[in-house]
């Protein structure tokens, strides 16, 4: 799978910015199994490490040490983790080099909010680009021919999130939240 396949010029060049030298191309791989992004490799790229937060941070997911360095909680979930991850890297991209956040949103600036929102942006597209979402859920009718994709019932949209979820390594929560963004979708009242 190569960038150009699933991402954007655009955010390709947004992720040139911190590669430090290693430009990336269209046409290069992406790092990965060719189902999902391998979202360490990217950070490797983009020059930044990636270690365990202590006990002090436990009630942290992750957060941004330095323009190099992201700190990430090892006792949550591996999808979790990954999209923590993807979201410190927002932050980075967004020219954040540190973010020591308060565990309580409500007592956020407008500004940490907004940072906050263009952070979980760029990791949901970073995570679940929408050409890879879109061939996913395609996949998914294509193999489900029986599933009549403008009328699922509650159980065959549960069904689809989970598999698609699955095949790009994020929490069902996530890929719902990066489907409704891409408005793939919309809740029928019964």
């Amino acid at each position: 799978m190569r960038f150009g396949d699933v991402y954007s010029q655009e955010f390709i060049n947004k992720l040139n910015e911190f590669t430090g030298g290693h430009p990336i191309t269209a046409e290069a791989e992406i790092p990965g199994n060719e189902v999902y992004v391998d979202i360490h490799q990217i950070a490797e790229l983009m020059g930044v490490t990636i270690s365990q937060l202590g006990d002090e941070d436990a009630n942290l997911s992750g957060k941004l040490i330095s323009k190099h360095e992201i700190g990430i909680n090892h006792r949550e979930a591996p999808v979790r983790q990954r999209f923590t991850v993807a979201h410190e890297l927002g932050h980075i991209l967004n020219g954040e080099h540190v973010a020591n956040r308060q565990t309580d949103s409500s007592t956020y600036t407008i500004t940490e909010k907004r940072n906050e929102v263009v952070a979980n942006s760029f990791g949901a597209m970073l995570l679940m680009p929408q050409k890879l979402v879109r061939r996913y859920v395609k996949e998914y009718f294509d193999q489900h021919s029986n599933v009549e994709k403008n009328n699922l019932s509650p159980q065959e949209f549960e069904n689809l999130i989970a598999e698609v979820a699955m095949q790009l390594n994020v929490s069902q929560q996530a890929l719902k939240n990066r489907m409704s963004n891409l408005n793939m979708y919309r809740k029928v009242s019964e």
